[in-house]
């Protein structure tokens, strides 16, 4: 019962208050570099260690999404994508591939946050289908 508080329904991510970021935009409409087109992609230029801060005010249970690449991405590019309930790591991929459902019950803040351990530039790396519920 202590959880009728909590969201039932998705929200897209970019309904978040975006807290605090840098070298992040939103990207409407976006295209993989399978020709998949996205109603909005989330891009983090990981070569400049791009970040996302979102709160949550405690008000949702889990976070999903999608790590894809465009042909924007550079091929040298090693990347890397880190997910924070609070200042807790709770994921760090290193792939294109769907992540979560992360657990966030009762956190204040969700932090992405990506790194570019290969070619320098184009470390471009974009969340996409990004969901809290």
């Amino acid at each position: 019962e202590n959880n009728s508080s909590l969201q039932s329904e998705r929200t897209r991510l970019q309904s978040l208050a975006l807290v605090d970021s840098v070298c992040y935009e939103l990207l409407e409409p976006l295209t993989d570099s399978y020709g998949n087109l996205y109603e909005t992609g989330y891009q983090f230029d990981a070569s400049n260690n791009a970040y996302a801060v979102y709160g949550l005010q405690g008000e949702y249970s889990s976070f999903s999404g999608m790590i894809v690449c465009t042909e924007q991405t550079g091929s040298g590019a090693d990347m890397s994508l880190m997910v924070y309930k609070d200042d807790e790591l709770i994921d760090k991929q290193m792939e294109t591939r769907e992540i979560g459902p992360y657990d966030i019950e009762g956190a204040r803040r969700l932090t992405i946050k990506t790194s570019n351990n290969g070619d320098y530039p184009n470390g471009w790396c974009y969340l996409v289908n990004a969901f809290v519920e």
